[in-house]
């Protein structure tokens, strides 16, 4: 199994560039690739992800967010991409198809959540539940420093036995999203688009779970 596990520590050390370009010299030599990004470094791992699939032929075959057990520090949030060299999966038709029956907008009865500095802390897990005792899906999206607030968010949601109800991740996908105003010169970060569906538990495949053991006996 190749693998490469991206730390919070690894924020301070290098930029996405450093990551993405690993990853390409990692893809010239192997068919299949794991890249984890662990707590605030899982928006440093979706920004390389991004990088190197827009320059390399890199596919995502699959893309998950779990708990990792970390001894001392306890359960950590991570995002885990699993690459190929073939395109495996329309990840845009994905998305395109579940959004074509929702509210994508800020209303009330809106099935959309944009978590930024303008959302305190304090409303996400409130504000998210509150939504989706109305409606069956719900959109989290993040860009940025932010990605890493989104997948806590997903996972509190989700694994942290907070709800009432089962709710599952449906669907993840990147993207690129403008952040900041758009004059002189509009900014682009990477995004990360989270679909939570209410009903079903998220589901984990084999390859996933193979990853999350040899992490957890690498012990990080």
């Amino acid at each position: 199994m190749e693998l490469i596990t991206i730390r919070p520590e690894d924020v301070a050390k290098g930029k996405a560039a450093f990551y993405s370009d690993l990853i390409i010299n990692k893809m010239a030599r192997v068919d299949e690739l794991d890249v984890v990004g662990i707590s605030n470094a899982i928006s440093l791992a979706c920004s390389a992800v991004r990088m190197s699939s827009s320059v390399a032929r890199i596919y995502i075959k699959e893309l998950c967010l779990d708990y990792i057990e970390v001894p001392v520090l306890g359960k950590l949030s991570g995002i885990f991409f699993n690459l190929g060299r073939e395109q495996a999966v329309d990840w845009d038709s994905k998305r395109t198809e579940i959004e074509k029956n929702m509210k994508l907008n800020f209303d009330p009865d809106g099935q959309l959540v944009v978590v930024s500095r303008n959302l305190p802390s304090e409303k996400m897990i409130p504000l998210c539940l509150w939504k989706l005792s109305k409606v069956e899906r719900l959109k989290i999206m993040a860009a940025g420093y932010w990605i890493n607030t989104a997948a806590a968010l997903a996972l509190e949601i989700t694994k942290g036995e907070i709800s009432k109800e089962t709710i599952g991740i449906e669907l993840m996908t990147l993207s690129t999203q403008t952040i900041g105003p758009e004059e002189p010169k509009p900014k682009l970060a990477t995004g990360l688009e989270i679909f939570l569906k209410k009903g079903e538990p998220t589901q984990y495949s084999k390859k996933h779970k193979a990853v999350l053991s040899e992490l957890l006996k690498s012990r990080m």
